[in-house]
Order: C-alpha cells, then sequence, then structure tokens
C-alpha cells in the first residue's frame, strides 16, 4: 500500500547509519511533520553533511568507555601491527575511501598475511576470531594460511547462499570455526558475542566503518563472564594523519 508521510508524528530509526544513507535519506525528508528519533551504537554515524543535518540535537550518549565501565561492554585492548606495506599508490574513492581493487591489490600479500596468522597463533589461539580482509580473495588466500597451521577456518561472502551462511555462523557460534573471514558481511547486525578477537586487515579512512569493526567483539558473552576482547589493526605506509 501507501502512506501519506505526513500524517506520521514520530518516525523511529534503528541502525541509524543505514536508515540515513543518501537514497533513503530522501524519504527520511519527507516525514515533515515527524519528531524523528535515531539510534545507533557509533557516535559519528554518517560522514555526509547533508545526512547529519537530518538528525543534528543529541539526546543522549555514552561512549565505549562509559559503556565498559557499566558493564554493558567487555572490556578490551588494542594491538598496533605496524606493516610495511606502502598504500600511497592506492587510489582515493569519490566517497573518501580507498578504492577496493587497488586496496586488495596492495595489502593481500604473503608476508603480512602471514604475520597475521602468526600474531593470532602467538597471543590468541583458541580464541574465536573474526578477520576483515580487503575482499573475498583476500578472505580466502587468509582462510588458507589459517588452515596451513591447523586453525580451524572458513570464509563467509557474498558467494553463499543463505543456507551455507547460516550453517558457517553456526559453526562459529559452536566453536568449530576459530577464526572467520569476511570483508563486508560480518559488521552492521552481526552479533556474536562468542567472538573475541577482531583481526583488521582492511585499511580505511572511515572512522564509523573502523568503530563498527571494533564493536563486533565487544559484547558480552553470559558463557564467558571474564570476557576480554582483542583489536589487531594493522597499520601500513600512509601520508601523515590518514591512518584510522
Amino acid at each position: 500500500g501507501k502512506i501519506n508521510p505526513e500524517e506520521y508524528e514520530l518516525l523511529i530509526l534503528d541502525e541509524v547509519l543505514q536508515s540515513l544513507t543518501r537514497k533513503r535519506s530522501e524519504a527520511v525528508g519527507r516525514f515533515t511533520n515527524s519528531i524523528k528519533l535515531g539510534f545507533t551504537a557509533t557516535p559519528k554515524f554518517s560522514e555526509d553533511k547533508n545526512v547529519q543535518q537530518l538528525l543534528n540535537t543529541e539526546i543522549h550518549s555514552m561512549s565505549i568507555r562509559e559503556a565498559v565501565e557499566e558493564d554493558l561492554l567487555c572490556p578490551f585492548s588494542v594491538f598496533i601491527a605496524q606493516s610495511d606495506i606502502d598504500l600511497s599508490s592506492v587510489s582515493i574513492t569519490s566517497s573518501g575511501e580507498y578504492n577496493d581493487e587497488d586496496l586488495q591489490k596492495a595489502v593481500d600479500v604473503h608476508n603480512r598475511n602471514q604475520g597475521a596468522v602468526e600474531i593470532y597463533k602467538r597471543l590468541f589461539e583458541g580464541q574465536t576470531a573474526v578477520a576483515y580482509c580487503t575482499g573475498i580473495r583476500h578472505s580466502e588466500n587468509m582462510a588458507e594460511l589459517f588452515r596451513e597451521a591447523g586453525v580451524p577456518t572458513a570464509v563467509i561472502s557474498g558467494k553463499n547462499t543463505e543456507k551455507e551462511k547460516e550453517e558457517i555462523l553456526r559453526q562459529f557460534k559452536d566453536g568449530e570455526i576459530k577464526v572467520l573471514c569476511n570483508a563486508d558481511i560480518l559488521i552492521q547486525g552481526f552479533d556474536e558475542p562468542r567472538a573475541s578477537v577482531c583481526l583488521n586487515l582492511r585499511p580505511t579512512l572511515s572512522l564509523v566503518l573502523a568503530e563498527q569493526r571494533g564493536g563486533r567483539v565487544l559484547r558480552k558473552d553470559r558463557n564467558n563472564p571474564q570476557k576480554h576482547a582483542h583489536i589487531v589493526d594493522f597499520f601500513d605506509k600512509v601520508e601523515e594523519g590518514k591512518n584510522i
């Protein structure tokens, strides 16, 4: 059917980051008589100034640190893995992010990938980890190296059917899979309390995306009250100030 946006007095937007993409924000803007209330776990929910103006009054906020202190999120540590890969030749798109194809060519190299495996084996072996890669090929190459090192690993991507995705996530939840490699699948809406290690292998210029990835491993786990999460960021050679 059809609705008349002018008849509504309240518009609630969950996962406001998804609701206020450039095209969707046009639809939101048609609710001219509505109070618009948005919820997001990412404080800087958009990097588009036009989108930000639609929800420009903050009525409540809580930092990640405060959420940890309030026992809403688990405590965590951040590790920096310095890489000698040079990203200066990677082009930047009009949206201000790295070009996916250029980025994958630059960082999907054996030494960098092997370094990630060695860091996991040395510091986190046996823990449940999510690896964020630059694309499907990078995810598959990472998974192969993890499996060669004796770590049960799988790839989840758009190539999988919905049934296959459900089975992969079940195995991950049950601990049969220790490392799950992906590019963009396990970001918004992914909620697996068992995950405690985030391997950020994909460089980004987006603070929003960086926060979303790290947040995937901060869920409290009823089965592990002492859970302490770990976020490993891989930093490559870039112009000063560009690393997120």
